[in-house]
């Protein structure tokens, strides 16, 4: 739980390891640029690494933070992805992608079963202190 896929044209900046077959959330990683590429192949960073879900049969505590054009994803309790500058370029040539700093979230994409409980929406004008500071925004 936790990766981000960019999709229809959208991209943002993340700090990455290189992973075994994805770029991998990492706080202390090199900040890289992700979103469309030319050739129409998206691109996904994997949350990071470790094990932040509960065992099979328990619920886990989803909560993703939207603040301006950046994001911060955490399971349980812990920060699992933070993304950047988010965009949307609408095509993989456009010079000044537009901040993305509304539109839809998308909760589940791949083809496992999922079920969710308790959904809560509510407006944000700042990341909590405790989300700050484990994402690594100045404070």
């Amino acid at each position: 739980m936790g990766d981000a896929f960019f999709l229809a044209g959208t991209c943002g900046k993340a700090p990455v390891v290189q992973g075994e077959k994805f770029w991998v959330y990492d706080p202390a990683g090199e900040m890289k640029a992700f979103g469309q590429i030319p050739n129409g192949i998206k691109t996904k960073v994997a949350h990071r690494k470790g094990e932040f879900e509960k065992p099979r049969g328990e619920w886990n505590t989803l909560e993703l933070y939207t603040i301006g054009n950046s994001a911060v994803y955490v399971v349980n309790g812990k920060v699992v992805q933070v993304l950047r500058d988010l965009a949307l370029a609408g095509h993989p040539s456009d010079k000044d992608p537009q901040p993305l700093s509304a539109g839809q979230l998308q909760l589940q994409c791949e083809g496992a079963e999922a079920y969710y409980r308790r959904v809560e929406i509510r407006p944000l004008t700042a990341y909590p202190a405790a989300i700050r500071t484990a994402a690594g925004f100045e404070p």
